[in-house]
C-alpha cells in the first residue's frame, strides 16, 4: 500500500510542477496543435497522460492524435532555448536550428525520433542559438526577414571564440560588425540587428536582469503594420513601438509570448501569460500570490513527513495538503487581474487576438521560454 501512495504522491507533484513551470498553456493551444513532449522514462509518460486527461480534459483519441512523445536524457528545462524553427524545407519538414550547447540533445533527439517531420540543422561552433534570443521577424515595411540577436550571443561569441567574458568591456563596432555577418551568413543573407546593439558598446548601462531578447522586445505582424512591443526599453527604429505595461520581473515580462496565425479565425495571435495578482482582493486578506506561495510551501512540509513517516495520516495530509494547491489555482487563475488586463488591451487594441495563459510566477522564465513553437 505504501508503494501505492508514493506513486499517488509523485504523480499529484510532476502534475504540479507542469502547471506550476507551464501554466494552463495546453488548454489555451488551437485543438489542431501537434504537442511534441519531451519525457527521461515511461514512468513521466504516464504522468503526462493522467495531466491530459485529468486536469486538460483530454480523451484517449485526442492524445493519439495529437501528441507524440520522445526521450530525452535529461529533463528540458527552457524550450525555446533549445533552438530556433527558421521554417520548412522543399520537401514540408520543419527545420530546426541547434548549436552544440546544453540544450542541444533535446533537438537531437526529437529529431531522431521524428525524422519525417523534422530536418535538423546545426550552426558553427561560434554562434549561439538560444532561441530566447534569436528571433526571425517581418522588417519594418513587410518585404522581407531580418533576424534579431539579443546582445548575449555577441558575448558568448567571443567567449567560445576568444575565451574572454565582455559583459564589463566595450565591444568594438568592427568586432559587433563580424558577429552580424557571422549571423549573417548563418541565416541565409537576412539582414541581423542586435538588441540593444547601443550596449554592447557602452557596458556600464547595462543590466543583469535583461538576459535575453524576448524580455525586452517582440515583433508582431497584421495586415497593416509591424509592431515592436517593448516593456519600458529604448525605442527600435522604423517600427510603430507600444509600451507594454509591467510590473514584474522582465522575465515575465509581456514580450515573453507565444505568437502564432491561428489557422482557424486568420489572425495574428497572442497567448499572454496571466500572472497571479500581487495585491489583495478583499482588504486584510492574502493576495492571490501569496496564497499560491503558503501552499506550496504546506506541500513541502507535509511531503516531507510523508516521506519520513509513510502513514495513511501522512498520506491523506500531503494529498490534502496537495488538492488544496490545485483548489487555489482554480479560484486565482479566473480572479480578475488589472495588470492582465491592461496588457491585454495593449495588444487587443493594436487588433491582435489574445489568449489568455493562467500560470505562475514560477522558475525563471516565461511562456516564450517554456515552448519552442
Amino acid at each position: 500500500m505504501h508503494n501505492a501512495h508514493f506513486n499517488e504522491v509523485e504523480e499529484n507533484l510532476w502534475m504540479l510542477s507542469f502547471e506550476l513551470a507551464h501554466g494552463r498553456i495546453i488548454n489555451a493551444l488551437p485543438d489542431y496543435t501537434k504537442i511534441y513532449f519531451a519525457i527521461t522514462d515511461d514512468k513521466e509518460k504516464k504522468f503526462f497522460t493522467n495531466y491530459l486527461i485529468k486536469k486538460c480534459g483530454f480523451n484517449k483519441n485526442e492524445i493519439k492524435n495529437r501528441v507524440y512523445f520522445f526521450k530525452c536524457e535529461s529533463p528540458v528545462l527552457w524550450t525555446q532555448d533549445a533552438g530556433e524553427i527558421i521554417g520548412r524545407n522543399s520537401n514540408g519538414k520543419i527545420i530546426l536550428l541547434s548549436d552544440n550547447d546544453t540544450y542541444s540533445f533535446s533537438l537531437n533527439n526529437i529529431f531522431k525520433f521524428f525524422p519525417d517531420v523534422f530536418n535538423l540543422h546545426k550552426s558553427s561552433e561560434l554562434l549561439s542559438i538560444e532561441g530566447g534570443d534569436v528571433e526571425i521577424v517581418w522588417d519594418v515595411n513587410r518585404k522581407g526577414v531580418i533576424a534579431l540577436i539579443g546582445r548575449h550571443r555577441v558575448y558568448e561569441y567571443f567567449s567560445r571564440k576568444e575565451n574572454i567574458d565582455y559583459k564589463n568591456i566595450a565591444v568594438s563596432l568592427d568586432k559587433i560588425n563580424e558577429v552580424k555577418n557571422a549571423y549573417k551568413n548563418l541565416f541565409y543573407n537576412i539582414n541581423v540587428e542586435i538588441i540593444p546593439e547601443k550596449i554592447l558598446m557602452q557596458p556600464s548601462i547595462a543590466t543583469n536582469e535583461l538576459f535575453h531578447l524576448d524580455m525586452v522586445a517582440t515583433v508582431l505582424a497584421n495586415d497593416e503594420k509591424v509592431y515592436a512591443f517593448v516593456p519600458y526599453y529604448e525605442k527600435i527604429t522604423g517600427y510603430y513601438v507600444v509600451r507594454l505595461p509591467i510590473y514584474d520581473h522582465p522575465v515575465r515580462s509581456p514580450t515573453n509570448i507565444v505568437k502564432f496565425i491561428n489557422k482557424k479565425t486568420d489572425k495574428p495571435t497572442v497567448l499572454l501569460g496571466k500572472y497571479p495578482y500581487y495585491n489583495p482582493t478583499i482588504p486584510k486578506e492574502e493576495s492571490p500570490f501569496a496564497k499560491i506561495e503558503n501552499a506550496i510551501y504546506n506541500i513541502d512540509s507535509a511531503v516531507k513527513l510523508f516521506e519520513k513517516n509513510p502513514d495513511d495520516k501522512n498520506y491523506n495530509d500531503a494529498l490534502t495538503a496537495i488538492n488544496l494547491l490545485w483548489k487555489i489555482f482554480n479560484e486565482e487563475y479566473s480572479s480578475k487581474n488589472p495588470y492582465f488586463e491592461k496588457q491585454k488591451k495593449t495588444f487587443t487594441d493594436c487588433g491582435f487576438d489574445v489568449i489568455e495563459v493562467p500560470t505562475c510566477a514560477s522558475g525563471s522564465g516565461g511562456l516564450h521560454c517554456t515552448t519552442l513553437y
